[in-house]
């Protein structure tokens, strides 16, 4: 009997196992590819006038209070163009 209770078991944990690889290799292949894929991150940079810790990463820069570090704005920066040769 107890080798029956232990086949039974290994049964269903093999049938649970299969399931949740299943769902993981599913929600894996749905899910959108990770930003900077294969690069480095772009580089951060940090700074604060004592009211505000200010971060710009990438083309953006963040206000966050610094008592509590909520984000209070978002700046989008616009991409450079380059100069016009004449």
């Amino acid at each position: 009997m107890k080798i029956r209770h232990v086949l039974i078991l290994v049964v269903l944990f093999l049938a649970i196992a299969g399931v949740v690889r299943g769902v993981a290799q599913q929600t894996a292949s749905s899910l959108p590819p990770p930003p900077h894929m294969g690069f480095p991150p772009p580089p951060a940079s940090v700074c604060t006038d004592g009211k505000y810790l200010y971060v710009m990463m990438g083309p953006r820069i963040l206000q966050y209070s610094t008592p509590d570090l909520t984000l209070q704005n978002t700046v989008e920066l616009p991409k450079p163009t380059p100069p016009v040769q004449q």
